[in-house]
């Protein structure tokens, strides 16, 4: 986490989405705390969520839109800007920026236009996305299942398709891009990232612990049995059609395309395909038209928390029902997200 925030390359980063967001978010800072980092808290002015943005019918305002923003600044030390990057309000190159910023926009879930998206990403280097646990496949709507959280994913990148200058990577045979003052242009602006949800522990008849919403999810428990060999959650499978669908690079933080490096099969037709139903075609559709791929990267946790079942909070005295999605604090919970997200912006700055 040090590294993170030392490098000063991505001196914005936005954490959106849900409670398990939130919890990302503490822990950053509870981090840089316990690693001797001084850091200054500020309220953002409350979002607006009045606006009739377009949403599904029938849906409680309660749970679409952005609430409770919030950021907090880290302060570098003197010996840690030897090597700063130039202050983006600076034309001339002159001053130095010694300080990160990490905010949260909390929302259980999203307006399916994306305005709210657009401009957290218009103002961030980073954004951090995870929302997942608020769309459930065992619900009877289609809003609130699993259709409905993909119909969020695709309108997401859609809206970075069409509106955001997303952080790329140019392909071979790509044309230069030139700019006004005749040199290479840089093609910078706010990268996506999706940390992967959490493993749930609920005593359900799945093996893999998901809440059922028509279950009563009284206690939590470990995992029946592991999965099978390359089996995926079904938030992450969503997630893949997702990116595949819109053009987008999936990748790992080692920066492998994760949609690439999926076994193919053959189709009736004889059009190529991986085993999450990616054609040839969409490969090739990832390239726009400049010839710059758009990039989503995945930060994986499922596995990691899989193992977890003994961290929930479990049974609270205001409810009977059991906690068996939230983890309790410890540094060592988040350590697998930093070190992805670190990796990550690593191969960041090295592609770009």
């Amino acid at each position: 986490i040090v590294q993170i925030v030392a490098s000063l390359k991505h001196s914005r980063i936005a954490i959106v989405g849900d409670s398990t967001q939130r919890q990302l978010f503490s822990g950053f800072e509870c981090e840089l705390h316990r690693r001797g980092f001084q850091t200054t808290t500020r309220k953002l002015a409350p979002w607006n969520n009045t606006k009739k943005y377009e949403q599904p019918p029938e849906t409680a305002d309660l749970k679409y839109g952005i609430k409770q923003p919030e950021c907090f600044r880290v302060i570098l030390p003197e010996w840690m800007t030897m090597t700063t990057i130039v202050n983006d309000n600076n034309d001339n190159g002159n001053e130095k920026n010694n300080t990160v910023e990490i905010c949260k926009y909390g929302h259980y879930r999203p307006y399916l236009n994306m305005e709210q998206h657009q401009q957290i990403a218009e103002r961030s280097d980073v954004m951090i996305i995870d929302y997942g646990l608020h769309f459930v496949s065992t619900s009877d709507s289609i809003k609130d299942n699993m259709i409905g959280y993909e119909e969020s994913l695709n309108a997401l990148m859609r809206m970075f398709k069409n509106n955001i200058t997303t952080t790329n990577t140019r392909s071979a045979s790509a044309p230069s891009m030139i700019s006004s003052t005749g040199g290479s242009s840089i093609i910078r602006g706010c990268h996506l990232m999706y940390r992967e949800t959490f493993a749930q522990h609920f005593e359900t008849e799945g093996d893999l612990g998901d809440y059922e919403s028509h279950a009563e999810n009284l206690n939590c428990v470990p995992h029946s049995k592991p999965p099978p060999k390359g089996w995926l959650p079904e938030r992450t499978k969503v997630l893949y059609r997702a990116a595949a669908s819109q053009g987008f690079a999936l990748l790992h933080p080692s920066g492998n395309d994760l949609l690439e490096e999926q076994p193919a099969s053959t189709t009736t037709t004889g059009s190529s395909v991986t085993t999450n139903g990616t054609t040839l075609e969409e490969t090739n559709h990832r390239y726009n038209r400049h010839g710059y791929r758009h990039e989503l990267t995945l930060l994986p946790f499922w596995d990691f928390t899989a193992k977890l079942s003994y961290m929930h909070p479990g049974k609270g005295a205001r409810s009977e029902k059991a906690d068996c999605t939230h983890f309790c604090y410890s540094p060592h919970l988040w350590y697998p997200v930093w070190r992805h997200l670190r990796n990550a912006l690593d191969g960041l700055v090295l592609r770009h």
